[in-house]
Parts: structure tokens; sequence; C-alpha cells
């Protein structure tokens, strides 16, 4: 967890592993529930992102959303 100092003033911090395959579906449920259709992606040249971003863009695109852009950083 992020240490003290970090935390101080914040209403919630959080760090988080999970699999492209538990998280999408959340996160496009969510983005559906808030009437966002549209995205862009951007996203770090880690492994753990790249392979995310690998999985979610084509998902979300089966789920009806649509990505505007979409681009890697390193």
């Amino acid at each position: 967890a992020p240490s003290r100092d970090y935390l101080k003033g914040r209403q919630f911090v959080f760090r988080h592993w999970v699999d492209a395959e538990i998280l999408s579906p959340v996160l496009v449920t969510e983005l559906k529930r808030q009437g966002i259709t549209k995205l862009g992606l951007v996203y770090s040249e880690h492994p753990a992102q790249s392979d995310f971003a690998a999985y979610f863009k084509p998902y979300a695109e089966s789920q009806g959303l649509s990505f505007v852009m979409t681009t890697s950083v390193l």
C-alpha cells in the first residue's frame, strides 16, 4: 500500500492487479451504465498494461463500445 503521507487528504486510494478477463466486463458495464460509448485508450508499454489493452479493446468493441484513438506510451 502507499505510504501514510501519500494517503493524507485523499478520500480513497487503491492499488490493484486484476486480470483483464475479470476487469474488462466490470469496466464495460460501468461505462455503459454511465452512457459512455466512445473511448480513448492510452496505456503504458509495461507488459501488464499492453496485455490488458490487447484484451480490453476487442472485448469492449464486441460489447458495442468504440475507440476514437488508441496509443501506447513508454
